[in-house]
């Protein structure tokens, strides 16, 4: 199960890892709380 877990969280953090590449090229409107809330993560 914790193994399960452990890459879920992987996965989490590398969507917020492309997130924050595509925010970071791009200047369509975001949800700022979703992109803080996922740099907290890092």
């Amino acid at each position: 199960m914790k193994k399960y877990i452990t890459a879920l969280f992987c996965f989490v953090d590398d969507f917020c890892k492309v997130a924050e590449y595509w925010i970071s090229r791009s200047f369509l409107p975001i949800n700022a709380s979703f992109v803080l809330r996922c740099l907290n993560y890092g």
